[in-house]
């Protein structure tokens, strides 16, 4: 009987490896390799029409009526990183509360400094991704909300929102950046608009990265508005 016992446990081992090596059974290791996966998926956001797709989910998450704020930075970088880039501001020039508390993806910090150029965001770290969402409410004065969206160390005082608009800002960096994506967005309630303003070039559906060098730099920001399509 032992000897059966033995000799049908050695007919499954052999069976089992030999479908292992076929590939009809998964080993555990190979599973955990799908996460990974998904995290890079998840930073490796490319096109404006990324960026914008998040802000209409988000519109309709919030409601209808209810218009939001929003900040996304992706750093890509071989080395440690020291950013301080522009901050969005509300219709009263405040800074807007979602700065106080960012999503990160990776090894991002971030702090609100005061430079000579105005308040900003300070990044340090090795690269990663930085969100920032904010649900401002019902706006009853849906002009006045869409006429503030403000950066700082930008010249962005007048603009015609109705129609493309680039701003010019400073930003400064500490070291050489391959791959940086900036993209600032505000929604408007009832009129369905998003006023949003990225780096890249002025081609709509463009790349939006951008290559850092190292000091104070006047980078171009481009804008335009869309409808959310409720």
């Amino acid at each position: 009987m032992v000897k059966k016992q033995s000799f049908n446990s050695i007919v499954f081992v052999v069976v089992v490896s030999s479908l292992m090596l076929s590939g009809c059974i998964n080993s555990p290791q190979q599973g955990t390799t799908q996460p990974t996966a998904t995290v890079q998926t998840t930073q490796n956001k490319t096109g404006l029409n990324d960026y914008l797709e998040e802000v209409k989910t988000r519109i309709h998450t919030f409601g209808p009526y209810n218009s939001s704020s929003s900040a996304s930075i992706y750093i890509s970088s071989g080395h440690e990183i020291s950013l301080i880039v522009p901050l969005v501001l509300d219709e009263n020039g405040n800074i807007l509360k979602m700065y106080e508390n960012p999503i990160i993806t990776g090894n991002l910090t971030t702090s609100i400094v005061n430079t000579e150029y105005g308040k900003a965001l300070k990044i340090i770290g090795t690269g990663g991704e930085i969100k920032m969402t904010q649900d401002d409410g019902i706006q009853e004065n849906e002009s006045s909300f869409l006429d503030g969206f403000t950066l700082t160390m930008s010249n962005n005082t007048v603009v015609d929102l109705n129609s493309p608009f680039s701003y010019q800002a400073n930003i400064y960096s500490g070291y050489i950046v391959q791959d940086f994506r900036l993209f600032y967005s505000r929604s408007g309630g009832q009129s369905g608009k998003i006023i949003f303003v990225r780096t890249g070039n002025p081609i709509r559906a463009s790349e939006i990265s951008s290559r850092l060098g190292k000091g104070w730099l006047s980078i171009n920001l481009y804008g335009d508005n869309v409808l959310a399509d409720r």
